[in-house]
């Protein structure tokens, strides 16, 4: 592939990769807001740790990104990896949001729709198979 093809593969990642931000901005402000409201059932730190460990893997991320690393990648985009990451995120969050657990459970499926162009029926399953 050529380096004028590739930059332009690499600046489409960057833009799914910001895309999802919005998706971890609107967590943070769910478990925020949850906390402040005393439906969030965990400790400030435990609050705290959600937003750190997702500023944190999104953080790994953009640095792959942004130092081509992740082109030595079998999958530069990164996608099951992400999607992994964002459910076990999702997952940790979903253990102190008490009544809430119910409706949040829907945020499984806007993780795995940044997978459903991306990745092939196998991958898709084999992602999507270990977010239950």
């Amino acid at each position: 592939m050529d380096t004028a093809t590739q930059a332009k593969f690499q600046r489409l990642r960057m833009q799914r990769f910001l895309m999802a931000q919005l998706n971890y901005a609107i967590t943070y402000v769910v478990i925020v807001t949850t906390w402040l409201f005393g439906e969030y059932h965990g400790t400030e730190l435990q609050a705290l740790s959600h937003i750190l460990l997702g500023l944190g893997t999104q953080g790994v991320f953009f640095w792959l990104l942004i130092s081509n690393i992740n082109l030595k990648f079998r999958d530069p985009s990164m996608t099951a990896a992400q999607i992994v990451v964002a459910s076990l995120l999702l997952t940790y969050m979903l253990v102190y949001v008490g009544e809430l657990r119910g409706s949040m459970t829907t945020i499984y499926a806007i993780i795995l729709l940044f997978g459903v162009f991306q990745l092939s029926r196998r991958d898709f399953g084999v992602v999507a198979s270990s977010t239950v």
